[in-house]
């Protein structure tokens, strides 16, 4: 957020005040364009701003909901399992993983 908000105000931030339907469409074409997101990506980032702006609707924080107007709808995804050698390199993957971990966590004895 605090990315975009420099890329579009040239500011380290903003004032929920200043929220308006108007950035959060403009934020939604950030994370499709600059950051080259999915659209359901996007979608949960703004999800996830969202219960932020809600909350400071509560809280009186601000008076009106900039969501009022934003309605989109995720794309359906179709997921396939996994291929077997998918599922052998991302094992080998988690292995590798967990002996990386394990070595720098290791303390060596003193004898």
């Amino acid at each position: 957020m605090q990315e975009f908000i420099f890329f579009k105000y040239q500011r380290d931030d903003l004032e929920f005040r200043e929220l308006n339907y108007e950035f959060i469409k403009d934020y939604e074409f950030y994370l499709k364009t600059v950051q080259k997101c999915s659209n359901n990506t996007s979608l949960k980032y703004i999800s996830n701003f969202k219960k932020i702006v809600l909350r400071a609707i509560a809280k009186e924080i601000i008076s009106k909901d900039p969501f009022i107007l934003f309605k989109r709808k995720k794309n359906k995804v179709k997921k396939e399992p996994l291929t077997k050698s998918e599922h052998m390199r991302q094992d080998k993957t988690v292995l590798q993983k967990f002996y990386h971990q394990r070595a720098r966590h290791s303390v060596p004895e003193n004898n």
